[in-house]
């Protein structure tokens, strides 16, 4: 992982480019994947006094609330998120996670529900169920949903090395069969490069440059010399 690479590079945009809100949004996310919640929290904030209706952002505040163990702030987020989105899957895992970790089972299986019958009869990625599954500690069908999702190639399996709500799997074999299927096993993380990254295969704009900032926070592509790229 090179974390440090990753933070010059953002740091670097935010110079270039001080008032765009998708690159704050990435230095937050850079922060929440690399376990500095209260980080992360800062840059999320300083978006939403820009945005206070940013659903994006209110998402992932609600996430590093939860892991901050500020869980009502948390389900306050992502109630928030969840009204301005008419209750689209990201803001919906992101409630349901959040009184999972209220301790309350009953309200998080409810939205579960949703995500299995959605109103508008779009398809739902598997990885927003196993995200669920997960914070509600049942271990076996996070990773039987994880698998769907690898059939699948859901593009938010980028993330699977570095979701803390992943954290209860890392233990267990199928997770690291997993992560080998997707190519983020530990030996080859150094070798990763967008074109291995076959997940994204025809996905759209804002996935590919997720995919960017995944790459140097998980598994920077190396040059010949074997220095990490800065050229993507």
């Amino acid at each position: 992982r090179h974390f440090e690479a990753a933070l010059q590079q953002l740091s670097r945009a935010v110079e270039l480019d001080p008032m765009s809100l998708a690159i704050k949004m990435s230095l937050g996310l850079f922060f929440h994947y690399s376990g500095k919640t209260q980080q992360a929290l800062e840059e999320y904030h300083r978006v939403l006094e820009i945005d206070p209706d940013f659903a994006q952002a209110l998402i992932f505040e609600a996430h590093a609330y939860r892991e901050a163990g500020e869980i009502e702030k948390a389900r306050e987020s992502a109630m928030r998120a969840a009204e301005l989105t008419d209750g689209r899957p990201p803001a919906t895992v992101a409630l349901a996670t959040a009184h999972a970790a209220a301790g309350d089972p009953e309200r998080a299986r409810w939205l579960l529900d949703k995500l299995f019958q959605p109103k508008d009869g779009r398809f739902v990625s598997p990885t927003y169920i196993a995200l669920v599954y997960a914070a509600l500690g049942e271990i076996d069908l996070a990773l039987s949903v994880l698998d769907r999702a690898c059939q699948l190639r859901a593009s938010e399996l980028i993330w699977l090395a570095v979701e803390p709500l992943y954290k209860p799997l890392q233990g267990t074999e199928k997770f690291r069969q997993l992560l080998q299927e997707v190519g983020l096993a530990p030996r080859m993380r150094e070798q990763l490069t967008l074109g291995n990254l076959r997940f994204l295969q025809g996905h759209d704009h804002e996935q590919v440059r997720a995919c960017k900032v995944f790459i140097l926070t998980v598994g920077t592509p190396l040059d010949e010399a074997g220095q990490p790229r800065m050229d993507m």
